[in-house]
């Protein structure tokens, strides 16, 4: 399942999401945003927890993002599958490895990278590439309710006070249009064949491949 930050959760949260049989919880966040807002199941010994940022780097310098950023969404999550093919690798052989119980996985906004990690696992299931489509874009909806007064918002508002055109950048970024999750997938297969060409291309291995089909139940 994917998540947002899970900073905020009560005691009650955490035996909820232990009764549902998570049993892993992979942080796809930087160490600065780990340290801002601490991952909760981190040190309940009822979860296994390993954190993978995903972007490759231990630091969200914002500002440098922003002025390298592409000009959509879709085209970063495209860059992502090249750049940061050792922690997509790491992430995927990860939740093959976890033998019980559900997987958890999670960034700040629970929409990007979080989105991304889904995308692939859906396209390795087989699912249409609509309701992958539909499933990114529905993300829009629980987000509306998001808490704003995290460090990182924080540091969003500076930045975008002290450079307006961040700010209208920034703003471009914030939804979940579907052409963000389509051009991700048009690239996907046509670059790779899919999710499965795409795991085979970054080493994950044909017997991890079919760990990850049979708790996607593709396979047994």
């Amino acid at each position: 399942m994917r998540t947002a930050d899970l900073g905020r959760l009560t005691e009650a949260d955490r035996d909820a999401l232990a009764a549902a049989g998570v049993k892993l919880d992979i942080d796809l966040r930087t160490a600065d945003e780990q340290a801002q807002s601490p991952d909760l199941l981190a040190n309940d010994d009822r979860f296994a927890y390993q954190r993978i940022s995903l972007m490759g780097t231990e630091k969200m310098d914002l500002q440098k993002m922003m002025t390298s950023f592409p000009d959509s969404l879709g085209e970063a999550y495209v860059q992502w599958l090249g750049h940061s093919q050792p922690q997509f690798k790491q992430v995927f052989q990860r939740i093959a490895a976890q033998q019980d119980g559900a997987v958890l996985f999670h960034c700040t906004a629970g929409k990007d990278r979080t989105g991304i990690i889904a995308g692939l696992l859906l396209d390795l299931a087989g699912v249409p590439k609509a309701q992958i489509v539909h499933n990114y874009a529905i993300s829009a909806h629980y987000l509306e309710g998001q808490p704003k007064d995290s460090a990182m918002n924080a540091q969003i508002m500076a930045l975008i006070r002290q450079n307006p055109e961040i700010g209208r950048k920034m703003a471009g970024m914030a939804g979940t249009a579907p052409d963000n999750m389509e051009q991700f997938l048009a690239a996907l297969h046509s670059q790779y064949g899919g999710a499965e060409g795409y795991l085979k291309s970054i080493g994950v291995s044909e017997q991890e491949i079919q760990q990850l089909k049979v708790r996607l139940g593709q396979a047994s």
